[in-house]
């Protein structure tokens, strides 16, 4: 009986830790092989997230001479960006096609992994960063939260997401990447540590939402029960929800697109002039999720009567969660790239919020704006 009662002991706590509790971590450590994992923290000023301070080679100065900068970093896989203003400022010349190449950007950060015999601090350091040079409408910052360039996950990874495994604490405020030994230069004069993420306590059910695509969106939404629509020229298109870091409107922290909102038929205060955005009222949002026991039973995490902003933007449909949305609704959040290439946002949720797919509405006929 002994023997028996501890069987089933160990089932229990072993279907718990799958399950996962409040005391827990979301997602395991990255222990790469022959590569360094490094972490990188980023400021919150309450327009944005994720922005942290670097360097770049001076273009015109001698060889070792950089240039201090303010980096933004998106979740987004969009070719990085650098205002006209400020590439000429820095020295560069400025491309015919409006695409320059940043020879290096570096870093500070600290090294996770293989753990160091002296010093976790390190220049984690980027070659030939591709931007677009673009210059600003009058009164307009190009890149804003007073950076000089904005950047994405990918830029971090060179592309190579996989071998990366990039992942946003947005919580915890810190990235973290597995690098290439040349990349990362071993400083070895502090210890520079981060805490490591942070757990909150409360009745809170781990889930994660799984991506598709290249633009990596939720496997399934919808807005008022549309999963698709059509638009007033007559394309089809699916509602398609992602995660964009730099997205910095208050909570809940939703941005739509005007060609999603009235293909859905959210209600608008008035319909946004150029380069506004508008309030605008969703009766019901829907991510599928995963919850349980090693993240297999399907559920989805639904809002009634929220409020969203909405751009002007009428030719693309989309809806970006910003870190404004992940603090208000999936506590200790991580986005990333795991080894399999999906990408995937964790978080804990109240249970309120999760029903079973079976109560999705019966999708109405594709709305024609």
């Amino acid at each position: 009986m002994r023997i028996l009662s501890r069987v089933i002991l160990a089932a229990v706590v072993a279907a718990l830790g799958a399950f996962g509790t409040a005391a827990d971590p979301l997602v395991k450590p990255v222990t790469p092989s022959g590569a360094v994992r490094v972490r990188v923290a980023v400021q919150d000023d309450k327009n944005t997230l994720t922005q942290f301070k670097a360097a770049i080679t001076n273009p015109r100065g001698k060889k070792g001479e950089t240039i201090k900068v303010k980096v933004l970093i998106d979740t987004l896989p969009n070719i990085g960006t650098v205002g006209l203003k400020t590439w000429r400022e820095w020295g560069f010349e400025v491309p015919a096609n409006r695409v320059g190449v940043i020879p290096e950007v570096i870093i500070a950060g600290e090294q996770l992994s293989p753990k160091p015999t002296k010093g976790r601090d390190v220049e984690y350091r980027l070659a030939n960063v591709k931007v677009n040079v673009v210059e600003a409408p009058a009164g307009q910052e190009v890149v804003y939260g007073g950076c000089d360039i904005l950047l994405s996950l990918q830029d971090l990874t060179g592309g190579a997401d996989r071998a990366y495994e990039p992942r946003l604490y947005f919580a915890d405020k810190f990235i973290e990447v597995s690098a290439p030994g040349a990349r990362v230069k071993k400083l070895n004069t502090g210890e520079m540590t981060s805490p490591d993420p942070a757990a909150t306590d409360g009745d809170l059910v781990p889930a994660v939402g799984t991506m598709k695509g290249p633009i990596p969106t939720f496997t399934f939404a919808s807005v008022n029960s549309y999963a698709r629509y059509t638009t007033a020229a007559g394309k089809a298109e699916t509602v398609n929800v992602g995660v964009s870091a730099i997205t910095n409107y208050e909570a809940p922290g939703l941005l739509m697109t005007l060609n999603t909102a009235h293909g859905c038929g959210v209600e608008l205060e008035r319909q946004p002039r150029s380069g506004e955005t508008v309030a605008g009222k969703v009766k019901e949002l829907r991510l599928a999720m995963l919850t349980g026991p090693g993240f297999k039973v399907q559920k989805d995490f639904v809002l009634k009567d929220v409020t969203v902003r909405v751009n002007d933007d009428n030719t693309t449909p989309f809806i970006w969660l910003g870190p404004r949305f992940v603090e208000k609704y999936m506590a200790d959040g991580v986005y990333g790239c795991g080894f399999d290439g999906v990408w995937r946002l964790h978080g804990r949720v109240k249970e309120e919020f999760l029903e079973d797919p079976k109560t999705r509405k019966p999708q109405p006929a594709p709305k024609k704006p």
